[in-house]
């Protein structure tokens, strides 16, 4: 998203969208608004894997109108094909050896897509996970880590009723842990 014309990202990550605030762009996920409903922001987990395309509107809308004055973002998901695709990325985790050998931060993905029934229906699936193990230098070994893992997965199904008669689902769950 930092790549599109109109995005900034700020010091702390935050994206701002035609100069405006985080909350103030509606983002919508196949044409459903998955914009967090506290603070109106992007907290969605998505594997670039799974993103067909995004496409980045703008508004005129004055801040009264509700989330979306500084523009729409709109993700589209991967529909799937008529052949089986399938890709994994960094899916062997890397070693520390901050306080002793353990694991380290770790960020793996996942996708497959494929037909259901040739023609007529398909899928998609892609898994997005990330681990940190939070080392924290000056501690004693043992109450040295704060570990963390964030894990998203979006399911997507696709069936062709009619040639003008579309039926889709997705289900998308975004899962995290930190221990302290």
């Amino acid at each position: 998203m930092r790549l599109m014309p109109g995005v900034i990202q700020d010091s702390s990550g935050g994206l701002h969208f035609h100069g405006g605030g985080e909350y103030q762009t509606r983002y919508t996920l196949n044409g459903f608004d998955i914009s967090d409903p506290i603070d109106g922001r992007y907290r969605t987990l998505l594997a670039v894997e799974g993103v067909r395309s995004l496409n980045l509107y703008s508004a005129r809308e004055s801040p009264e109108q509700g989330r979306g004055s500084a523009g729409t973002l709109a993700i589209h998901t991967d529909n799937g094909t008529d052949q089986l695709h399938y890709t994994a990325t960094n899916f062997i985790p890397g070693v520390e050896t901050h306080g002793g050998l353990r694991v380290g931060d770790w960020t793996p993905r996942a996708g497959i897509s494929g037909p259901i029934v040739k023609g007529r229906a398909w899928f998609s699936d892609s898994f997005n996970g990330e681990y940190n193990g939070g080392f924290v230098s000056g501690l004693p070994n043992g109450e040295n880590t704060n570990a963390s893992w964030v894990a998203g997965n979006l399911l997507h199904a696709q069936v062709n009723l009619t040639p003008s008669n579309i039926l889709y689902g997705d289900f998308l769950a975004d899962f995290d842990h930190q221990a302290h």
